[in-house]
């Protein structure tokens, strides 16, 4: 992936979609019904390959979650190890961001596949890490 703007709007890939999916049915989500309607009407507004601006249309219902990320880590896994991260962010109660972040020295060049996503609770890690999204 690059860092050029994305030219909008867009549908999400099937793959993108595929992951937002896996993540938000992980079973760790509270508002898992109004998420998935959101999805099913979710389109790329803007932002850049590794940080995607999500529209909601309007009419669909809000989640229960504040702004900021949800309360999970979507890990990347490649190669036997964890490449990266799949970060959902949430504004208003709505999607609002898909953002893959990468723990190697090349970004990724294409959304995952569903099946090298692991789902965890943010506050199972024992690291603090999900006490901050609490």
């Amino acid at each position: 992936m690059n860092d050029r703007p994305i030219k909008a709007p867009r549908d999400l890939t099937p793959d993108e979609r595929r992951v937002l999916r896996k993540v938000i049915t992980s079973g760790r989500l509270a508002s898992t019904d109004a998420l998935l309607a959101q999805l099913e009407n979710a389109v790329v507004a803007g932002g850049i390959p590794t940080f995607l601006d999500l529209e909601i249309s309007q009419g669909t219902p809000a989640s229960t979650y504040p702004d900021g990320p949800l309360p999970l880590r979507a890990f990347v896994e490649e190669r036997g190890g964890v490449t990266g991260e799949i970060i959902i962010w949430v504004k208003d109660g709505y999607l609002s961001a898909l953002e893959s972040a990468w723990f190697t020295d090349e970004p990724p060049t294409s959304a995952p596949r569903p099946e090298q996503v692991r789902v965890e609770d943010a506050g199972s890690l024992g690291n603090g890490v999900g006490d901050a999204w609490r």
